[in-house]
């Protein structure tokens, strides 16, 4: 009817197809409505609404009427937005660095978040990581250096007390699929906590400082070497001396 036409033409032009294909069908099937659209007032500004409403049927049992209540709820819909053009800007910035972001829920053992897998930058595929993860689910423990995991575990206890803002640095190894060791160094935080104040979740950063570490054990060997050069030349010298006197 007029009311109908009237309304709908409120309605957003690109909402208006949906927006009539629920309520046709609330009709037909003479069920609830609940959708959510967009409207133009009449001064031009945009609103989101939220419409629910119920058909109500005759004595023949034929849809008469709808009985409904809309709500604005344009300033619920603008944080939604906000909050996930957010999300997109952390996502394509997480997208681009070389570091593994994420959040370890440490009471369920896992990760919460993460922006891409660290198993998988070890070159194994997803069937390899099923069957070397078994029946906990978590590939890491499997992976990690025997040597690294009691340490790794006290770093997790320790958040225990740790307050909000400090930051906790740790490192630690991962088996590649090549066989050989990776080395990862660990920045985190308390991300959030429990009703009873437990800390629950941390967050933070992972890299991979494998390359670092070579350097740093080649320079040493380089330290050793010269060192054991000097001894052996300082030696020479010695005997040298000696043998002119």
């Amino acid at each position: 009817g007029g009311k109908h036409l009237d309304w709908a033409k409120r309605v957003h032009p690109d909402d208006i197809a949906a927006v009539e294909a629920a309520v046709g069908h609330a009709v037909q099937n003479k069920s609830s409505l609940n959708l959510e659209f967009r409207i133009i007032r009449p001064d031009g500004v945009e609103r989101w609404i939220s419409s629910q409403a119920r058909v109500f049927v005759d004595e023949q049992s034929k849809p008469r009427r709808m009985l409904g209540v809309n709500i604005d709820i344009t300033e619920r819909k603008r944080a939604e937005q906000a909050l996930a053009r957010s999300r997109d800007q952390f996502e394509r910035m997480a997208a681009t660095t070389p570091d593994f972001l994420f959040i370890y829920d440490l009471i369920e053992g896992c990760n919460a978040y993460e922006n891409k897998r660290l198993d998988e930058h070890l070159g194994y595929t997803g069937d390899q990581l099923k069957a070397i993860a078994g029946d906990s689910g978590d590939s890491k423990d499997a992976l990690m250096h025997q040597d690294d995991l009691a340490p790794v575990r006290e770093q997790y206890r320790r958040f225990d007390t740790a307050p909000d803002g400090e930051v906790l640095e740790w490192e630690f190894r991962l088996r590649h699929a090549d066989g050989t060791y990776r080395w990862f160094h660990v920045r985190a935080t308390v991300f959030d906590r429990s009703d009873n104040g437990r800390v629950r979740r941390i967050i933070g950063h992972s890299r991979d400082v494998t390359a670092q570490k070579e350097t740093e054990a080649a320079l040493r060997r380089s330290s050793e070497d010269l060192e054991k050069l000097v001894a052996n030349r300082t030696d020479d010298l010695v005997k040298s001396n000696a043998e002119l006197l």
